[in-house]
């Protein structure tokens, strides 16, 4: 009895190892593979409208849930998002406009967050928002605005932030009675500056700036 139930179990254990066998063999790894690839190759590229109908067809099958009314919700194989154009841009991150990061800790393929913002992007004071990129539903737009454009409003910004932080000084030492050379007269004279300058460049001033009571956070913050 003994004899037959440990042949049994071998028996058993051998028909196992076959099916597995024939599994690991018979499987289609190398249409997996592909699939996979063709994931990849859909990330960082917007919809075209020549090839919109193509991209469509292979979309739904592997990334992406629709509705009833037909609306792709795209299931992401990791975290993506784009850099969305800015009027008031610097250099550090214009290059970064209309440009897919990655969310993931390391990303063999794509730029990471991690690694753009050591380079500069999302500095203090940078106003870009980053957009949730969806791999064929999201279209990255033309900018309005020219490089140069930008660079010359950035700059006039920070001439706005010079003159806000002069009439934050200003109250701060009228209110702390820091310095008798410094009057009433002096910080309206700053204000009006201030003004004069925002309606020649067709800039709107922000009042909760020039309080001398604000974090430095929102002293280069809208």
């Amino acid at each position: 009895m003994n004899w037959f139930g440990t042949n049994v179990s071998w028996v058993v254990i051998v028909i196992i190892l076959v099916i597995v066998l024939a599994i690991s063999l018979f499987f289609p790894w190398q249409k997996v593979k592909n699939r996979k690839q063709q994931k990849s190759d859909l990330i960082n590229k917007p919809i075209d409208e020549k090839n919109k109908n193509n991209s469509e067809s292979i979309i739904p099958n592997f990334m992406g849930i629709y509705n009833s009314i037909g609306k792709s919700e795209s299931v992401r194989m990791k975290k993506l998002v784009y850099v969305e154009p800015k009027e008031n841009s610097c250099e550090l991150c214009i290059k970064y406009e209309n440009t897919v990061l990655s969310l993931e800790v390391i990303d063999k393929n794509y730029l990471t967050m991690a690694e753009a913002i050591s380079n500069g992007y999302h500095h203090l004071g940078c106003t870009h928002k980053d957009i949730d990129y969806y791999p064929g539903d999201t279209e990255l737009k033309d900018k309005f605005f020219t490089q140069e454009e930008q660079i010359k409003f950035h700059q006039l910004i920070l001439e706005q932030f010079k003159l806000e932080n002069n009439i934050r000084n200003i109250k701060y030492d009228l209110e702390n009675k820091n310095s008798k050379s410094v009057s009433i007269e002096d910080l309206n004279k700053a204000i009006e500056k201030l003004d004069i300058f925002c309606k020649e460049n067709n800039l709107t001033r922000n009042f909760s700036r020039e309080e001398p009571e604000i974090s430095d956070l929102k002293k280069f913050t809208k």
